[in-house]
């Protein structure tokens, strides 16, 4: 009956849609197109500093009014050349405009949702045109449209309430909502009947009247005062882990009334366990680049400096988490409780911690790269931040900038540094960061990184072609110096200069003529970039120049990288947004676990960890709807930023940081199982099973949270049947 009832809304919804005509107004910047029986054949060049097309576009006429619509379906082929993605841009008539911008995979003929952006408040009454192009392609490209279609999200998002509201009975209801005001309303009204429900069943077993409490998994994130709970909350819980790992399990309260203030506690049960629990900060966002994600209060610090909240209202969630870290496995499972204080009101509840017969080595094998930013808040605590990074949280700690090497001169630590941190597990060394050709040419003039483009791109192509002779030859002495350092220390096996952050085509030549002269002197000098190049060098000329490859996650292409590993290069992948609002925890997780190993990829970067310049202040106190301002450029919540500064200059912890923590960890159980398979014969049935579930991993990011967590059983159970 469910199912039926989504495909009635899923028909209603496509009777729904409207087309916009496949009729093109204009082309510009190079870009061609053509019309067939059934399509549309865009055709867009190369960036040319000839043409100057930045944007090759093809512009179509939007329906006027827009206003009941969420955005376009675009049915579409990339049909030659190669793009690793397409945008498009809608504008209305009063000039403001948004953009969205979606991977493309090769060949293949598929529907891409484009979304508008109601943070840039246009006016859907009054649309005006949707704009197909390329940004800065380095490679041509064809595309085939076979059709676009203006959709409605509502059914979407009424889908989403469908089987909660069929648990109440409320299945008819449902279906005679048609605004989103309505929707809004029920869900408020589904939200409070099933939080009604699990504060019964919680007052049933701890009898404490009107206040639920229950156990989830680390990867639900409810919202404190909207929407609906994401699992089923259990009174009972239940951990288990490797030695050397750490893993949460999460916890949520509530109370029919007003709360003046909730405090927790629980005990370490043996001394091979370190144990901690922490209520979670929400942080308030007042726009988004993702559509459609809720605006208002999220879940995100862990407030890390106190074990209780205050002033609570009533149906007010409160999220915590518990943190388990154990060292040598455990000889036989552990039972502890954790215990709450409500209004003077004590109740627990029961945590049973195990522990698989495997430890986690202190190194970790997926390689990572950053860059803290340094900023009034964090202040003379940079260095001791960097070091929780690595202790904390397997992310290698060494800027990928060389501290002021974007457009200062590089600071390089010192040998005695990268030993240290190596011994406490790190696996990468960026050596030392290879400016952009414009920042070489810019670098101590004060010049802003926007202004330096502008400079660069009137420079003549002569001027263009050739790398700065004076950094070419700066480079060359600090690594002449550093390179026997590192080979002395038995450092180097770790070390490789990031290089040409996001690079275009019109930087290539310089990037060439430096990084040949460079090898001529260090032959085995390897370079990492983020240079824009979807190719990953087989069409572009950069064949031969950069070592390991960094596409963003979303355009990272499995096939195209194993080609390039077949020749020895490294490709890696890199994300500059895992937001409060707009991406799921599972999906941080997977990024840097599961995900990760399925695609083979050989690192993980994040530009920074710690963009805090929109807060003075650190979070702080026990009302747990903090002042910290989660944007951390305009319209993106967190990303860029994935830690907070507490009181009294503590280090907070994020959901994100944690499920990227974990998400390293999991890749080790991975990496661990296939170690251990590898040692089995062919035929052996573990090695098979270990092989299967390998193969059966997700490759997407788009992993349901459930399955997510039973893959990481699964691999830890075969490899403690293989470890017998």
């Amino acid at each position: 009956m469910k199912t039926l009832f989504f495909l009635l809304l899923l028909t209603a919804f496509t009777a729904a849609a409207e087309n916009v005509s496949l009729k093109p107004v204009s082309a510009t910047g190079g870009a061609r197109y053509k019309r067939t029986t059934n399509a549309l054949v865009i055709d867009f060049p190369a960036y040319s500093r000839k043409l100057n097309n930045t944007h090759p576009t093809v512009n179509l006429q939007l329906p006027a009014d827009c206003s009941e619509y969420d955005g376009v379906d675009v049915d579409l082929r990339l049909s030659g050349g190669l793009s690793a993605s397409l945008s498009i841009n809608f504008r209305d008539n009063t000039g403001k405009q948004c953009y969205d911008v979606r991977p493309i995979a090769d060949r293949i003929r598929t529907t891409l949702r484009f979304r508008f952006n109601p943070a840039r408040k246009m006016d859907k009454k009054q649309m005006k045109f949707l704009r197909i192009y390329l940004s800065r392609p380095a490679l041509s490209a064809q595309f085939t449209i076979y059709g676009i279609k203006l959709f409605s999200a509502l059914d979407e998002e009424k889908a989403k309430l469908v089987s909660t509201a069929a648990s109440f009975g409320l299945s008819e209801q449902l279906k005679k909502v048609s605004t989103r005001e309505e929707l809004r309303k029920f869900a408020d009204f589904l939200r409070k009947k099933q939080l009604d429900k699990f504060i019964a069943r919680s007052t049933a077993v701890t009898h404490i009247p009107d206040t639920g409490a229950g156990f989830l998994s680390s990867l639900s994130r409810p919202l404190p005062f909207a929407g609906l709970l994401d699992e089923r909350p259990v009174l009972k819980g239940e951990l288990t882990l490797a030695g050397n790992e750490t893993e949460n399990i999460h916890i949520i309260t509530v109370s029919k009334k007003s709360v003046k203030e909730i405090s927790a506690f629980i005990t370490a049960p043996s001394s091979a366990v370190l144990t901690s629990v922490h209520p979670v900060g929400a942080v308030k966002t007042l726009a988004s680049h993702t559509p459609g994600v809720h605006t208002g209060w999220h879940f995100d610090p862990l407030l890390e400096y106190t074990s209780r909240v205050t002033a609570l209202a009533p149906y007010q969630l409160q999220l915590w988490v518990v943190r388990i870290k154990t060292y040598p496995p455990l000889p036989a499972p552990l039972q502890t409780e954790v215990r709450f204080n409500i209004d003077g009101r004590k109740f627990s509840l029961p945590l049973k911690i195990k522990n698989y017969n495997f430890t986690l080595p202190e190194r970790k094998t997926l390689k990572t790269a950053t860059s803290v930013y340094g900023s009034k808040l964090l202040g003379k605590n940079k260095l001791r931040f960097e070091r929780w990074l690595l202790d904390n949280f397997h992310i290698n700690n060494f800027s990928i900038y060389s501290d002021h090497g974007s457009y200062g001169i590089p600071v390089l630590p010192s040998i005695a540094d990268y030993s240290d941190a190596v011994k406490r597990g790190l696996n990468f060394i960026p050596l030392l960061y290879l400016k952009l050709p414009r920042q070489a040419h810019h670098t101590a003039q004060k010049i802003a990184p926007g202004k330096s483009k502008q400079l660069w791109e009137k420079m003549s192509t002569a001027s263009q072609t050739h790398y700065p002779e004076a950094w070419k030859q700066k480079y060359i002495e600090l690594l002449k110096k550093r390179i026997p350092e590192l080979k002395k220390a038995g450092l180097w096996q770790y070390a490789a200069c990031y290089a040409f952050d996001e690079a275009t085509p019109s930087e290539w030549p310089a990037i060439i003529d430096l990084v040949k002269d460079l090898k001529k002197h260090f032959p085995d000098l390897k370079i990492l970039s983020t240079i824009a190049d979807n190719s990953y060098g087989f069409q572009s000329g950069l064949h031969g120049i950069i070592d390991e490859w960094i596409p963003p996650v979303n355009q990272y292409n499995f096939e195209r990288a194993e080609k390039a590993r077949a020749l020895g290069r490294k490709v890696w992948y890199y994300t500059t947004g895992l937001t409060v609002d707009g991406t799921p925890l599972a999906a941080i997780r997977t990024q840097l676990g599961e995900r990760a190993i399925a695609n083979k990829v050989d690192g993980w970067l994040v530009w920074t960890v710690s963009r805090w310049y929109n807060n003075p202040l650190p979070v702080s106190g026990t009302n747990p709807l903090t002042r910290w301002n989660p944007e951390s450029y305009p319209g993106a919540n967190g990303g860029g930023s994935y830690f907070c500064m507490g009181q009294n200059e503590t280090f907070l912890s994020t959901l994100r940081a944690e499920a990227m923590r974990d998400g390293i960890e999991d890749y080790e159980y991975y990496s661990i199982m296939m170690m251990l398979a590898r040692k089995r014969d062919l035929a052996d049935p573990l090695r098979r099973e270990a092989e299967k579930l390998f193969k059966s991993l997700d490759r997407s990011g788009n992993i349901p949270p459930a399955q997510l967590l039973k893959n990481r059983t699964q691999a830890a159970n075969l490899i403690e049947r293989m470890k017998k």
